[in-house]
């Protein structure tokens, strides 16, 4: 993230508060190197993305993976959750073109289209 990147501006230097929850392994050990970030907490962040942006945003789940440290598909499988709750008008790139979410055959295929780390475009829905 450099300095004068959007992200640098929209994503709050401080977030220890949001991911402080220490990991819990499979043996219900608690792990104090790795933190879990919920579903919902990647979810209130695309939402406060879209909102601080004038309710629209362009999103790069790329850099969203990277700076919360979970996989890049999890991203793209709040944004497809958050569009079928109506809560947000979710547009993709194809391969050819725009496309909105709805057009799509399922929502496995938008998330696995996805790759390559393209933008989304996030409209909020009021």
């Amino acid at each position: 993230m450099t300095p004068g990147s959007i992200y640098s501006r929209l994503i709050p230097k401080s977030t220890g508060w949001a991911i402080s929850r220490p990991a819990i392994s499979a043996r219900g050990c608690r792990s104090g190197s790795t933190k879990m970030v919920s579903d919902e907490f990647v979810q209130r962040e695309i939402l406060r993305l879209a909102r601080n942006n004038h309710k629209s945003a362009c999103i790069s789940t790329r850099r969203i993976s990277a700076f919360y440290n979970v996989p890049e598909a999890r991203i793209r499988r709040q944004l497809t959750a958050l569009a079928e709750q109506k809560k947000i008008r979710l547009t993709g790139w194809d391969g050819r073109a725009q496309r909105p979410y709805t057009e799509w055959a399922s929502a496995e295929d938008f998330v696995n289209s996805h790759a390559d780390g393209v933008h989304f475009h996030v409209d909020l829905l009021d």
